[in-house]
């Protein structure tokens, strides 16, 4: 079967689509490509992740284009998964929100085989991460417009007692016209029915949920989550976005979480010279290791940002297109020249980050702390009351660590299974 990657027309051998003139593709092994559901003919795949493949669909008689999240996997193995749970979450919470900058979800179904799928609005542009590769360090004051708008939609989420639990670059996606899209509700939780358990937020099937880079601490050690676990989500893609770094990295997973849990992050600042301190106030302000010391809510957290914001240059504020054509010419600001001799080259650094974002850790700011020596009695015991909690939060790491791995596991059985 040859598709049109356009319009989803179809032939059983090489033609040309009447409508586009282009060559029509051979779909391959996919079987849906070309398929008609509901509406919508298939034209092509856009996507995939952890729990599904997205597909580009064209409704024939007025050409409007949706996208397609169908659940992988075998319908034996999805009928009564926990996927599917998470799969229905997305599109419960999506439309118990309903805002502008949150992806719209439009219809729920399966397919005959008994997968379900996901009918959402199509976005023409790209993920942040996928913007963060290109350009390295963003302009502070496109970046501020970009947070600015994820924090409306995690505001309106908090507002129906909805955690994201996910919040990533490659969950806000800018479409071309500049307009940023909260993605992948999937994790997301209502607060009344998160279910915490010592090592992490975790399904029934005890696998921890979650990109560890971004989580806060308080979701790394298992305590309860709010919408100020969100809040630092947002401070960690606002300080890699201006930095060209994450706030955190390490060699292993123990020593990611461990880093999150003890240290500091680096001063923004110290990475980025001409960042305003009051720029640097917010980001700090957010990465807090308590959520008591961050910002209240996603509102609070946007004034701040928007008034550390007013003195910026006027050009650091033009439209961040989302288009991945346009990634590398004038969609975005040009950096600033004058970022100083300690920030990293950005093309190097956007090179460095683009060819290890796939890997789950990176090797980065090695800190070192020596406690001062204990002279006296007082001082042995606070050194042995934290060497305990050192060991306590040592050991939740590595139960995440286990079940991390254990869900490896599982996951490859699934896959083995599949074929």
């Amino acid at each position: 079967m040859f598709v049109c990657p356009e319009c989803g027309e179809s032939a059983p051998s090489a033609a040309t689509c009447s409508e586009h003139a282009i060559p029509l593709v051979d779909r391959g092994g996919d079987s849906l490509l070309g398929e008609t559901l509901g509406s919508y003919r298939v034209a092509r795949q856009v996507g995939s992740g952890g729990m599904g493949t997205v597909y580009l669909a064209v409704q024939p008689a007025i050409g409007s284009r949706v996208a397609l999240k169908v659940l992988d996997g075998p319908a034996s193995l999805t009928a009564h998964s926990r996927m599917v749970d998470r799969f229905f979450t997305e599109a419960r919470a999506v439309n118990l929100i309903r805002h502008d900058n949150i992806v719209n979800v439009l219809d729920l179904a399966r397919l005959p085989d008994g997968r379900p799928y996901m009918v959402m609005e199509y976005l023409d542009g790209a993920p942040l991460s996928e913007i963060f590769d290109r350009r390295s360090q963003l302009p502070l004051g496109n970046l501020a417009q970009v947070i600015e708008e994820t924090l409306a939609a995690l505001r309106a989420a908090h507002r129906k007692d909805v955690v994201h639990r996910d919040l990533k670059p490659e969950n806000i996606f800018i479409t071309r016209g500049g307009r940023t899209k909260v993605l992948d509700f999937g994790v997301a939780k209502l607060l009344g029915s998160i279910k915490v358990t010592p090592g992490g937020i975790q399904t029934e099937s005890g696998i921890m949920l979650g990109t560890p880079q971004y989580m806060a601490p308080e979701y790394v050690l298992g305590e309860a989550l709010d919408a100020r676990s969100d809040l630092y989500s947002v401070g960690a893609v606002l300080f890699e976005g201006a930095t060209g770094r994450r706030p955190f990295d390490g060699q292993s997973l123990f020593d990611l979480c461990q880093r999150i849990v003890d240290r500091a992050p680096p001063l923004p600042s110290a990475l980025r010279p001409d960042m305003p301190p009051a720029y640097e106030a917010v980001i700090l302000r957010a990465l807090a290791k308590r959520p008591e010391q961050r910002f209240s809510d996603a509102k609070q957290m946007a004034l701040a940002l928007r008034e550390a914001s007013r003195g910026l240059p006027r050009q650091t504020f033009s439209t961040t297109g989302g288009h991945a054509d346009e990634l590398d010419a004038s969609a975005l600001s040009p950096l600033r020249s004058d970022a100083g001799s300690d920030s990293a080259p950005p093309a190097a650094a956007a090179e460095t980050r683009a060819g290890k974002r796939s890997a789950s850790h990176e090797i980065a700011f090695a800190e070192t702390r020596v406690s001062p020596s204990a002279s006296s009695l007082a001082a042995q015991e606070r050194s042995q009351a934290e060497a305990r909690a050192q060991r306590k939060r040592m050991m939740m790491v590595v139960g995440i660590s286990l079940g991390v791995a254990l869900a490896c596991v599982a996951a490859l059985v699934v896959a083995l299974l599949s074929r």
